[in-house]
């Protein structure tokens, strides 16, 4: 419930998953479930404001607003003291899905994984309304030695035009395969991934391929090299995204981890805009019993304009219970 109104969501859909044995040591799985949905909202004509609404960057870089139908156009991101007004377009991005709306971080911006973040904005609910439908999800995955694929299927099939009122039919399909090899010390994985989204009609298409290559160079030395290529297609402005990043890490001992990291990022969207820009930072993190003592420092530089950078240090004391 809500100061102008109500909604209530009901959803069942039992599911069942096997797992089965193959030749050389692999294995095959199998997952489906199948069942239904049903949406209602009773509200009236106005604004709700949210105030300080808080969420910490996790490692997808992206969260999703808590209220449905929020409204863009007020949407406010700060820091968590409020000092900081991030900015949209260069710190993030918002992307509408259904009657949601997610926060993505951009690369190149001011926000980094682990910041409290808190929002502002208002919702708009809609006019008393329903929607229903179908709702099922199955697919199947296979690993035989150094490969792997699977394949997924998420769909949601409503019951009429008048149910898109408040739900988005969708059908979601990603295939996916995968290589891991070892070679004593060395292990190299590589893994392209295939996904079509479609939202009543409207398709988008994206394209993921990494690779991995991490070794064992010492006495708790271990050094990583890491690519990714992404492409989406079907948006009014196409995305192309690529990275590259080196990470060294080193464990004298049980109590002491010390870090290295450094990377290129690469990203266009549309005709407009084009960044490339690179980083690399220190990491310290010492154990003393029960408690965690974290340094992180980390700097990042613009080609397109080298001036430009930002520092970034972060200090950080945790403890175990």
């Amino acid at each position: 419930s809500y100061p102008t109104g109500g909604s209530s969501n009901y959803r069942v859909a039992p599911g069942t998953s096997v797992r089965l044995r193959l030749p050389l040591g692999g294995q095959l799985g199998i997952h489906a479930s199948v069942g239904y949905e049903w949406l209602r909202q009773e509200s009236t004509n106005g604004a709700v404001p949210v105030r300080n609404e808080r969420h910490v960057v996790g490692s997808s870089q992206s969260f999703d607003l808590e209220e449905s139908f929020a409204d863009p156009a007020t949407v406010i991101l700060t820091g968590q003291t409020g000092a900081i007004v991030y900015q949209p377009g260069f710190d993030y991005r918002l992307m509408p899905s259904g009657d949601r709306i997610s926060v993505i971080v951009l690369p190149q911006g001011r926000i980094a994984i682990g910041d409290t973040l808190l929002v502002d904005y208002e919702f708009r609910p809609r006019p008393t309304a329903g929607s229903q439908g179908i709702i099922a999800r199955y697919g199947a995955d296979v690993a035989i030695r150094w490969f792997r694929a699977y394949f997924r299927r998420d769909l949601r099939d409503l019951d009429d035009e008048s149910s898109r009122q408040l739900l988005l039919g969708r059908d979601f399909v990603t295939v996916g395969v995968g290589l891991r090899h070892r070679m004593g010390r060395v292990v190299a994985d590589l893994a392209g991934e295939y996904r079509i989204q479609e939202y009543n009609g409207t398709r988008i298409s994206v394209y993921t391929a990494n690779g991995v290559l991490s070794a064992v160079t010492g006495p708790g030395l271990s050094t990583s090299v890491s690519g990714m290529v992404s492409r989406e297609r079907g948006t009014i402005e196409p995305l192309d995204y690529a990275r590259s990043d080196l990470l060294i890490s080193w464990v004298p001992n049980a109590a002491l981890r010390l870090g290295a990291n450094g990377g290129i990022w690469w990203w266009r969207r549309g005709a407009l805009e084009d960044e490339l820009f690179a980083g690399g930072g220190l990491s310290a993190d010492l154990n003393v019993g029960l408690l965690t003592l974290g340094v992180r420092y980390q700097r990042r530089w613009w080609q397109a304009d080298p001036t430009r950078k930002t520092d970034r240090l972060l200090v950080r004391l945790s403890r175990d219970f």
